[in-house]
């Protein structure tokens, strides 16, 4: 249900004084179970990213189950860099 006072307001991950994020996924290691992925605060298409972000959720879930990872293949060389980047922390932004 929309209540017209909160409709078209988008909400923020980060306070004013903190960096940017656009979005924030809690992956396996972060939330109550193994299998759940969240993402959180996405306001627009994920069209540039989306083919990273779900190989990282199905990486992350993989890896959380003690499962061989997955390999960043058939990305281009911009999403491969990101990809080697927020496999060494996990609280890398994406």
């Amino acid at each position: 249900m929309l209540f017209p006072d909160y409709a078209g307001i988008l909400p923020k991950l980060t306070s004013p004084i903190q960096p940017a994020a656009d979005f924030q996924i809690k992956g396996p290691t972060s939330t109550v179970s193994l299998n759940l992925v969240s993402l959180c605060g996405i306001e627009q298409s994920l069209s540039t990213a989306e083919e990273f972000v779900r190989i990282w959720i199905c990486d992350a879930i993989a890896t959380s189950m003690g499962r061989r990872s997955l390999k960043p293949c058939n990305l281009d060389s911009a999403i491969a860099d990101r990809w080697v980047a927020a496999r060494r922390s996990s609280n890398a932004a994406l």
